[in-house]
């Protein structure tokens, strides 16, 4: 086998399977640390789950959806956000954000806009269309 097989070999190893197993432990992590730490320590590892995007998976982002209720408006706040940065998979989100953003916050409303807009999903993208009609008159 030459050399250029190998490498060929190591990359698609490297890239698509070793994040596959590693993730899932990190994702694990994080998730017992936003169901069982302080709020401090709860944003800290939504974000960090929002810093693996698309890599998060979507049992990552089901794990954030119940955030989005949360008391704390930091702690909601960067649940969208992480949501935002997961694109397609946080579709399951859509709901709850399209609540958010027809809500009386103007801040939730905010960062829902942006995480509706991130992910792409249809039924966001219009909700965010009707919401921008609403609010520019």
């Amino acid at each position: 086998m030459n050399i250029y097989k190998l490498f060929a070999i190591f990359v698609l190893m490297f890239f698509f399977i070793t994040p596959a197993f590693s993730g899932s432990e990190e994702i694990d992590m994080l998730l017992e640390k936003i169901q069982k730490g302080s709020t401090e320590k709860k944003i800290e590892a939504i974000d960090e789950l929002g810093s693996m995007g698309i890599n998060a998976t979507k049992r990552g982002a089901i794990a954030l959806i119940p955030l989005l209720n949360d008391e704390n408006r930091l702690v909601r706040n960067a649940t969208m956000d992480a949501l935002s940065n997961m694109k397609w998979e946080a579709q399951r989100a859509v709901p709850a954000l399209i609540k958010l953003l027809k809500g009386n916050d103007a801040e939730d409303s905010y960062h829902a806009a942006l995480a509706l807009e991130n992910i792409g999903n249809k039924e966001g993208l219009e909700a965010l269309e009707k919401y921008k009609k609403r609010t520019q008159h």
